[in-house]
């Protein structure tokens, strides 16, 4: 195994494995690497931004806090806690990020950079903003001679060209677009090099296109010549004949040419999140779609015109919203590729922050979870530790997309809000608290200093109650969970009197447990039943 030092994190590579970047949390994450982070014991506050995509594993005693404005997780992979503590806090509560400075070094080197807020060439006909050209951002003067590969406008197919529409886009819809037309119009761009020739890119290797899918979706990365033994359409979108275009899925999901070999052995992602581009449905509105590919490069030479094929019903030249473009024909690292996406998104979606869809929690490990908006969040977790829940929003748990609850062995502390964990979770109480269980859903309020309380009409699970608090159970049935927790005394944790006393009382509701002693009184109409198993 090599050890590499890299902006002083150190990397770690084995023959089939990840990277695994051990650091404090560096600043970039990316799908196919570990960050194993924690290792110097520090107790600290995480500050600035960290774009997590792949696995982050906290080890050492430390105790961190991360709040949420400094991640960005598009892959929103959960982050084991194997020993320590980890907290996320003020998630949902409307912060946002710092704004990320673009990569002007990664950017740089793309073959192709086009944004609808730099450089456009258009004239005002009557309102009407008709774009002529569209220069690269990095391009110097708007005149000729030119640098760099430009688009511009072709009335092959009909005398509209797109059109600049200088708001609508980005946050609080300020931002400019260029608009096609609508999948069918014969508006396209042609991509033309410094010497005003067709400029075909054949060895492309990722793609980011920022658009917009309102009305239609057309070929928004296509090829103008038929020959497509010389120029294959790799960027070949599904549902060609339609109105729109946009009632199928991002790329044809074809078992010849075209996606299959390029893309199809890469990787899409759909606003940051990786998906199956060929079972993925085109979603309507603003979309940033970044394309690595995978055993060759690919192909493309326009914007919105497919082997120039028009009209008739099976026409294909023609899109919709067109914001920013950038094309790289070399190979990112993930860690650049990373920084694109995260500047495109910044520009055009926002600063709104996005944890981890989850923390997995080992034995003796402590996660926290504050949720702050008022709403259900899917949350995933697995271990044995323990998982404290904060935050007056919901949760809904799950191991993962496909693995019930059932895994978790750990313990919950519900601090706010109600968790849906579909099965009894084992609960340590603490003082000052109410906790409400009603068909599986489990919800919290305050109660008196000393005193936890349970009321509703299903069961709790109890893992734990501290010495000096209180133990209230108003309705349903509470169950001491087994083995019973270290946190409980003595005598309800070994002595077989005290476990058969509770279990003849089983039809009894104890009005108090004082500093571990049970203190028992007559039932009545209210009272349901307790089971210590």
């Amino acid at each position: 195994m090599d050890m590499k030092s890299v902006l002083g994190l150190s990397l770690a590579f084995g023959v089939f494995a990840s990277p695994v970047v051990r650091a404090e949390l560096p600043d970039v994450v990316g799908l196919r690497e570990i960050a194993t982070a924690g290792t110097n014991n520090q107790t600290l506050t995480v500050t600035g931004t960290h774009l997590i995509e792949g696995a982050v594993r906290k080890t050492g005693t430390g105790a961190w806090t991360v709040p949420a404005a400094t991640i960005f997780s598009g892959s929103r992979a959960a982050w084991d806690v194997l020993a320590g503590s980890v907290a996320l806090t003020g998630i949902g509560a409307g912060n946002e990020m710092e704004l990320a400075a673009a990569p002007t070094a990664v950017l740089n080197q793309a073959a192709l950079w086009m944004a609808a807020d730099e450089n456009v060439i258009y004239t005002d006909n009557g309102g009407v903003n008709e774009v002529s050209a569209w220069l690269d951002v990095r391009e110097p003067d708007t005149a000729a001679p030119y640098i760099y590969t430009r688009a511009v406008s072709k009335t092959t197919f009909t005398n509209a060209v797109p059109e600049l529409k200088t708001s609508g886009a980005g946050p609080d819809n300020a931002l400019p677009y260029l608009w096609f037309g609508g999948y069918h119009s014969g508006r396209w761009m042609d991509w033309t090099d410094p010497s005003d020739a067709s400029k075909h890119l054949n060895t492309i290797h990722h793609a980011f296109v920022v658009h917009g899918t309102h009305d239609s979706y057309g070929y928004f990365l296509g090829i103008t010549e038929s020959d497509t033994t010389t120029y294959p359409l790799d960027f070949r979108k599904d549902d060609y004949d339609s109105a729109t275009g946009a009632e199928g899925m991002i790329w044809e999901n074809a078992a010849y040419g075209y996606t299959a070999t390029a893309l199809r052995t890469g990787r899409t992602f759909l606003n940051r999140s990786l998906v199956d581009g060929a079972t993925t449905p085109v979603p309507r509105g603003y979309q940033l779609i970044g394309a690595e590919v995978g055993c060759r490069p690919a192909n493309a030479g326009n914007f919105f015109n497919c082997r120039n094929l028009f009209p008739g019903t099976g026409a294909r030249v023609g899109g919709d919203r067109l914001c920013e473009a950038v094309i790289f024909t070399n190979r990112l690292s993930e860690t650049d590729r990373v920084k694109v996406e995260h500047y495109l998104w910044q520009k055009w979606f926002g600063r709104a922050p996005q944890s981890p869809v989850g923390l997995n929690v080992a034995s003796g490990a402590t996660a926290t979870f504050d949720w702050d908006a008022a709403e259900t969040l899917d949350f995933q977790t697995q271990g044995d530790g323990c998982l404290v829940k904060q935050g007056v929003g919901g949760l809904r748990m799950a191991v993962d997309n496909r693995t019930p609850l059932s895994a978790f062995n750990g313990s919950l502390a519900l601090e706010g809000g109600e968790i849906d964990a579909r099965l009894p979770v084992p609960v340590a109480v603490t003082g000052g608290n109410t906790y409400s269980s009603e068909a599986m859903m489990l919800y919290h309020a305050t109660a008196a200093a000393g005193k936890a309380v349970k009321t509703g009409s299903g069961e709790l699970v109890v893992s734990g109650v501290p010495a000096d608090v209180t133990l209230e159970v108003r309705q349903g049935l509470l169950n001491i969970a087994q083995p019973l927790a270290a946190a409980f005394p003595a005598e309800m944790r070994g002595a077989g009197d005290q476990r058969r006393r509770a279990r003849a009382a089983e039809l009894q509701r104890p009005a108090a447990r004082r500093h571990g002693a049970l203190q028992w009184r007559e039932p009545d109409r209210r009272d349901r039943q307790i089971h210590a198993p």
